[in-house]
């Protein structure tokens, strides 16, 4: 820039600024987004985290639900004119399921003259999942005695608050999700997913045992042998664990000269859960399938609770196959119903993403239904819920 003459307080001065720096030689946005919660649509106010594994970007997050990652994209990216980066980044907040993010950047025409970071718009962040657990009563003039053999399941939902001039058995929805006992491997689409049931068989005799702790997002696993596991296959990780079992599809089989030695292999999907040392895993074959139901909601990575458009031949404790965008998954999954002991407790699977509830408690020799409505606190892992009938 030229150079000029400042006058302030009688004086004047030369002045030689330094040059303007391109837009894309700046301490800039490169990726950004504003979080909201997905049952009030307002923005978080949980405390945000943000993580990525690209070098140089710094995270920031503002007011509002506002995070992203800064950097100078000239110095980072210096052929960004001609050639796209690709870029991710996590954002995390207690007891909601991480949000990875990725877009690609560029190329950019007159950079770095000219620059726009990617702007994800409005994030939905997904609650971790809670489990509701309690105990049905009958009142007995001053007493409260257990029910056993009571049917504890779930009407319907809601996945937001209705409106105070709404009556809320009006847009009440079926209750046609699933429990998964591992959560979503990979985001869901509803429009081109699909959920079936499909029976496995378990090769029995073909057992492997885990040589090494594996942990949550891991994607290898040493075993014991590979004997008639190749790629493709589909693996059963702690499969006499019910709350633990995953099936995952094998991606690659590294082993030694001969298939009965130690192996590493690789999945297509990371781990949902931490597997100890010895467990048991074995290949499961592929059987019939059943009829497909349209998934519902857009799903993410860890969701735990699975809307469908319908549950055709989805029984409790099916194993279910999920097919469409992506690689297929599979998830042994739970209906939301279950069965008093003989104490009158009961305990069902893990739940997300309802904002409230509507519950069942019923007995054949009842005169009719005790029904609660309740909202989950999601704060909470686990939660206390009595339902007294009169």
């Amino acid at each position: 820039m030229s150079t000029r003459i400042e006058v302030a307080n009688g004086r004047a001065y030369t002045f030689n600024p330094d040059p303007q720096p391109a837009v894309g030689d700046r301490l800039r946005a490169i990726l950004r987004g504003r979080m909201l919660d997905e049952f009030t649509g307002l923005p978080m106010t949980s405390r945000l985290t943000v993580n990525t594994t690209r070098p140089g970007l710094r995270s920031r997050v503002e007011h509002g639900g506002i995070a992203g990652l800064v950097g100078n994209p000239k110095r980072l990216f210096p052929g960004l004119d001609a050639v796209a980066v690709d870029l991710e980044m996590t954002i995390s907040a207690a007891r909601y399921l991480p949000r990875r993010l990725t877009a690609s950047l560029g190329p950019i025409a007159g950079f770095p003259n000219a620059f726009v970071p990617v702007n994800f718009g409005d994030v939905s962040m997904h609650r971790a999942a809670t489990r509701l657990r309690g105990r049905v009563v009958q009142v007995n003039g001053l007493n409260r005695l257990p029910l056993n053999g009571a049917e504890v399941r779930i009407l319907g939902s809601w996945s937001s608050f209705p409106p105070a001039d709404v009556d809320p058995q009006a847009v009440m929805q079926a209750p046609n999700l699933v429990a998964l006992t591992a959560g979503l491997y990979a985001e869901r689409d509803p429009a081109i997913d699909q959920v079936r049931r499909r029976v496995l068989g378990i090769v029995l005799g073909e057992e492997k045992n885990l040589l090494q702790r594996s942990s949550a997002g891991q994607r290898t696993l040493r075993i014991s042998d590979r004997v008639n596991l190749n790629p493709g296959d589909l693996l059963a990780i702690q499969a006499n664990h019910a709350e633990l079992t995953e099936y995952i599809v094998i991606t690659t089989v590294d082993g030694a000269a001969t298939d009965d030695q130690p192996a590493t292999i690789t999945l297509n999907y990371p781990l949902h859960h931490n597997h100890p040392e010895g467990i048991t895993v074995v290949r499961a074959a592929l059987q019939a399938q059943g009829p497909d139901n349209p998934v519902d909601r857009v799903g993410i990575p860890g969701d735990q609770s699975l809307f469908c458009a319908a549950l055709n031949g989805l029984n409790n404790g099916s194993v279910i196959e999920i097919i469409g965008s992506g690689d297929p998954e599979y998830h042994a999954m739970a209906l939301y119903q279950t069965v008093t002991d003989a104490a009158g407790y009961f305990r069902l699977p893990p739940i997300a993403r309802v904002a409230q509830l509507q519950l069942q408690a019923d007995r054949a020799d009842l005169l009719q239904p005790q029904r609660v409505h309740f909202s989950p606190n999601y704060e909470l892992s686990e939660q206390r819920l009595d339902i007294i009938i009169p």
